[in-house]
């Protein structure tokens, strides 16, 4: 196959207040026609930048050595062939007739790559009538042809709407209309899915890859899942700080890697179906990246997690909750319609366990969460710590839950004050929670607590911005753990991580629970986590409980259509087994559970299949 894509030798600096710093470093890497090529690598690897060097979107602080050609470009506005062409050697107005029209790029978070002042349709066809000299009827009709392909459910229909009226799933289809608007040679498509629930991920891989093959066009994916990598790649180049370190095709990588780093990049990654027969969750057989490249791995031994006595009572009981949000007013004010986040749920944490809360975006995971915690006024039902009633504490039983149940956000640096070094954060709880402990025994507590997640003291005094994520939700759990909490809600506190950060974040997380009996709430969408690292699953969709059960209830023995499709939408890394995955491209919405006021969901009937699986009827 003829190349397409061939960077040689590519460098790439950068001038900061701190000098300059090289972030890449002569890179070599080819791509052909028809071919995805999957650039694989964490945080800081340098993906992003090889993939901004390609647009020529680095600003003009960044400085390229090497070339970047593109080979047999289509024929330019003035009808002569490009032929082949260095892309970095090209001014910013050259490289403008190129960018989207015959290079696209689909971008991370389609929130903040779409115009929130313009509708769909004025932004899908601006690029065709830029690049194609095009009227705008003939573009907006051109844009409703592209939502067509796809899949948006009544393209046309969407043209005059508005970026936020859409869901993620589909704001990110909009956003590969608007990268195939003119048909490009090459696609680069980065992280597009990782803040996508695993359904819509599988129906947004499945559509690149359809289209890939629809209009013979090459794809860049970038990644840091691999998982994602296994599903879409013909080859695959793995990138650590600013190198290419390993390359090959999909099967070389994945069966006979030959750098540590891609060894430790496959060992963190969790599969489903590991823990087949497993009663106990179960700790990842990796250490910190540094260690794991140090050599020091090795075959490090999996922990089983700690054994739950479900003959006890429950640390916490939740019977029937229900919570409701207004959502519309008539001309007087009065709420005509509501969204019933939550309806009717019920179940019991016991002491040391790892409950799972597992559903799509939308599904009420954390609202549950938010109404444990007493965060919601709206929240209505029999919610219980002990003898206290959570959703009407006393104020001296509000002091007590305070210290007793803690939460871990997704976003470790939204959740942390950016003016409070990372001791003080800490420390915090403490003034609040412990007024009479002396600044000496605070700080004194405060570092322990971060040396027990595996932060050194020395950073005691460094602020969030000098952190990386990992460190971060690192910096959280030992902020969480302050008061000596019975229950932690982590709330999607992984699902923003690199693999071999989330891999040890999970570890430590399991590691305390046996140290200390913590008890946690793991809400996340990601199912192959959730049989990593929970004794028990509830399953939620659209505000109700749909299967609830014991780990190898919910994974090996699955009752309910809604997790089976849950489980079918995971990439699953398997060459024994290894054949073309097919997903259905789906192109409903998922339903708001919005009613009018008077009405409400139906309620779920909950057979049992034995003492401890429990099942919807469907």
């Amino acid at each position: 196959m003829s190349e397409l894509l061939e960077a040689r030798n590519l460098n790439v600096r950068f001038n900061t207040m701190f000098g300059v710093k090289h972030v890449l470093k002569d890179i070599n890497i080819g791509m052909a026609h028809n071919e995805i090529l999957a650039i694989v690598g964490e945080s800081g690897s340098g993906k992003s930048v090889f993939s901004k060097s390609i647009m020529g979107l680095l600003g003009e602080r960044g400085t390229t050595d090497g070339s970047i050609w593109l080979h047999k470009g289509k024929t330019s506005k003035s009808g002569e062939s490009t032929g082949s062409i260095d892309l970095a050697g090209m001014k910013q107005t050259e490289l403008e007739e190129i960018r989207g029209d015959q290079i696209s790029m689909i971008f991370q978070d389609p929130m903040t790559s779409l115009n929130p002042v313009m509708t769909v349709g004025k932004q899908i066809a601006e690029a065709i009538r830029i690049h194609q000299n095009k009227s705008m009827k003939e573009s907006l009709e051109e844009a409703g042809r592209l939502l067509d392909l796809v899949r948006v459910p009544s393209g046309r229909k969407i043209l005059g709407v508005y970026p936020h009226q859409l869901s993620g799933g589909m704001r990110q289809r909009v956003m590969i209309a608007m990268a195939l608007a003119c048909k490009p040679k090459l696609l680069i498509a980065d992280e597009p899915t990782t803040a996508l629930d695993v359904t819509i991920q599988a129906q947004i891989l499945a559509l690149i890859k359809e289209l890939q093959k629809e209009l013979d066009m090459g794809v860049i994916f970038i990644t840091h899942d691999m998982g994602v990598v296994y599903e879409i790649a013909d080859r695959v180049a793995v990138m650590y700080k600013g190198e290419v370190v390993e390359s090959g095709t999909l099967e070389q990588i994945f069966t006979a890697p030959q750098h540590a780093y891609t060894r430790a990049l496959l060992a963190a990654a969790p599969k489903l179906g590991e823990m087949t027969g497993s009663d106990l969750p179960r700790s990842f057989p990796v250490l910190t990246m540094e260690e794991e490249l140090a050599g020091k791995g090795g075959n490090v031994a999996q922990i089983d997690g700690h054994a739950v006595d479900y003959n006890e009572d429950p640390l916490l009981t939740v019977r029937n909750l229900q919570v409701i949000f207004p959502r519309r007013h008539n001309f007087f004010g009065q709420v005509t319609h509501q969204i019933h986040a939550v309806s009717d749920v019920s179940f019991d944490l016991h002491k040391g366990e790892t409950l799972g809360i597992v559903g799509e975006s939308g599904s009420g995971k954390s609202t549950i969460g938010n109404a444990i915690l007493g965060l919601l006024g709206e929240a209505e039902g029999d919610v219980r710590y002990g003898e206290i009633d959570l959703l009407n504490p006393t104020p001296e039983q509000r002091e007590l839950v305070r210290k007793d149940i803690s939460f871990i956000f997704q976003d470790p640096l939204a959740s942390l004050n950016p003016r409070m070094t990372i001791g003080a954060a800490v420390e915090e709880p403490l003034i609040i929670h412990c007024p009479d402990m002396s600044a000496a025994d605070r700080q004194k507590r405060a570092k322990e607590l971060l040396q027990q997640v595996g932060i050194a003291p020395d950073l005691y005094r460094h602020y969030p911005h000098e952190f990386s994520g990992g460190m971060l939700q690192r910096v959280n759990i030992a902020r969480a753990l302050t008061t000596n909490p019975k229950i932690i809600v982590a709330d999607e506190s992984v699902s923003a991580l690199d693999v071999s950060v989330q891999a040890t974040v999970l570890n430590l997380m399991m590691e305390l629970q046996r140290n200390l009996g913590v008890s946690f709430i793991f809400i996340s969408h990601d199912m192959a986590v959730i049989e990593r690292v929970c004794h028990r699953v509830a399953v939620m969709t659209k505000g109700q409980l749909v299967e609830v059960g014991h780990r190898r209830d919910i994974f090996e023995n699955t009752q309910h259509s809604y997790t089976r499709k849950l489980l079918a939408a995971i990439p699953q890394i398997d060459f024994s087994t290894r054949q073309q995955k097919t997903f259905e491209l789906i192109n409903d919405e998922v339903p708001d559970p919005v009613f009018p006021v008077g009405e409400a969901p139906t309620p779920i009937l909950m057979k049992e299949i034995s003492p401890s699986h429990k099942v919807a009827t469907e």
